[in-house]
């Protein structure tokens, strides 16, 4: 009985170290989102495993936009894909009113959600739809999809390298089956 509790117990230490390390996806991509009507802003992307911002449960992170040399009123290209937001963090000056083109690119229905703003924005497969974000003058705000933010389909503006804490939703996912 002694060689099945140490069996146990190794097996949950295993288990605990592996889910510390696959908390996200790190697939970080390069300068996916693109802006409307000017210059490019240089596009950074966090080393593996490094999130520009912390953000509580699964995140599949698809890369950092730079859009905090571009004024008060960017625009950025986002695109929606199953699971996931590209880019997926971007970093913007404080106080900016970023106009989000959405396009969704995946073969499921998906939300841009920030419930602290009131946006909630449906984008059915194949759909495009534009939504303005207003950014703190500090720190982070996050955005989900109502639907898939379980399967890490989430993730934030920020103001800052090491912005933390990133304004997070509390409310119950509306998680397809399956999810």
């Amino acid at each position: 009985m002694t060689r099945a509790r140490s069996l146990a117990a190794l097996a949950l230490a295993a288990a605990l170290a592996l889910s510390a390390c696959g908390s996200s996806s790190s697939d970080a991509g390069s300068d996916t989102g693109s802006q409307a009507g000017g210059a490019s802003a240089a596009s950074t992307t966090a080393p593996a495993g490094q999130a520009p911002v912390a953000l509580s449960g699964k995140v599949n992170d698809h890369g950092t936009k730079d859009l905090s040399g571009d004024g008060a009123t960017p625009t950025l290209s986002m695109e929606l894909d199953d699971d996931y937001f590209s880019p997926t963090y971007v970093q913007v000056a404080p106080g900016a009113k970023v106009t989000v083109e959405l396009e969704n690119e995946g073969a499921m229905a998906h939300t841009f959600t920030i419930d602290g703003q009131g946006i909630d924005q449906k984008v059915e497969p194949g759909k495009k739809a534009k939504v303005t974000v207003t950014i703190p003058q500090s720190g982070s705000l996050a955005f989900l999809c109502d639907f898939h933010v379980k399967a890490g389909m989430q993730g934030a503006f920020f103001t800052g390298t090491g912005s933390s804490g990133a304004t997070t939703t509390t409310a119950a996912s509306k998680d397809l089956p399956g999810y």
